[in-house]
Formats: structure tokens, sequence, C-alpha cells
């Protein structure tokens, strides 16, 4: 569920809400990877480093329970199926307008158009 903070995120700037999927993902994958480097160094030296790995844990999930919601929030949405197909498409998936145009066989001006009535539409629909 979203926080008080993160909701009037999504209704007042739902371009930056959305953006954070993204973001959130590489800071995961990021996080994994230093908690990987960190069972090595266990594995190599036989000092233990659970404490700081735990941090490592705790916040990926954090990390991962809010990009959950993010997603959830626009699954959830009451918006026209293209309006979400393209929300998904751009910023989940992470395709560019140009390259939502070529998935969807759109004109990439409609796309523009598309994105901005359908975060319109999100901020609304929040």
């Amino acid at each position: 569920m979203l926080s008080p903070e993160q909701t009037e995120l999504a209704r007042t700037e739902p371009k930056e809400f959305l953006q954070q999927y993204r973001l959130l993902r590489t800071q995961a994958e990021s996080l994994l990877a230093r908690l990987d480097f960190w069972d090595q160094q266990e594995q190599n030296t036989g000092e233990e480093f659970s404490a700081y790995k735990v941090e490592l844990v705790q916040a990926v999930r954090r990390l991962a329970d809010l990009e959950q919601d993010i997603f959830k929030a626009v699954d959830q949405a009451e918006l026209k199926p293209n309006y979400k197909t393209f929300l998904i498409l751009r910023y989940i998936e992470g395709l560019t307008v140009k390259g939502i145009s070529e998935r969807l066989l759109l004109n990439v001006r409609w796309c523009q158009r598309l994105q901005a009535r359908a975060l319109e539409a999100f901020s609304k629909a929040i």
C-alpha cells in the first residue's frame, strides 16, 4: 500500500512517481550485487558480515515493496486500457516513446499525446 507521501506524489507528479519504478529496480540490483560481494568475502576470509548483510536485505525488501506498490497502483487504477498499457510499457518495462510507437504501431506524436493523457488520467485515478 502506498504511503501518504507516495500517494500525494502520484497525484501531483505522476511522471516522477512512475519513474521511481526503474530507479528502484536499479537500486535493488545494486544492493543485491553488494550482498553477493559480502557473501564472497565471507567465503574467502572466514569473517562474518551478517549485520551488514541483514541491512542490505532489509533495504532490498523495502525497495521491492515500493516497486510492487507502484506496479499495483498502475494495474489497479481505473484507466482506459490503452492508457494502462502505455504506462506499463513506458514506466514499468522502460520502453521509450519511440519504442512504444513501434510496438503498438502508432505515430510517435500520438504516443506523446497518449503519454500526457495517460499521466493526467492516472493522477486523477489515484
